[in-house]
């Protein structure tokens, strides 16, 4: 964690805690897709967990609400499959 702010790491491993509790409250996954767009995280930093990691990060905030309704957000996941089509495969 750097200073008062979440890094990527830190937010796959909040999501993924939660995600593994099963706390199914969509506001809260929605605050994180918001918080992953407010501090200016994309695909690069997706990519950067590491494919297995991202695609994982991605899927549990969709999972969880599948009404996540932040375009930018979105965006990012778009370019980070894009980007990483061929490792999924």
């Amino acid at each position: 964690m750097e200073g008062n702010f979440l890094d990527m790491k830190d937010i796959y491993y909040l999501v993924k805690s939660l995600f593994s509790v099963q706390i199914s409250l969509p506001q809260i996954y929605q605050t994180i897709a918001d918080y992953i767009v407010d501090r200016g995280y994309d695909h690069e930093d997706l990519a950067a967990l590491g494919v297995n990691r991202g695609a994982s990060l991605v899927y549990n905030l969709v999972i969880a609400n599948p009404q996540l309704n932040n375009l930018n957000f979105i965006v990012h996941v778009q370019n980070f499959i894009r980007e990483n089509i061929n490792e999924f495969s």
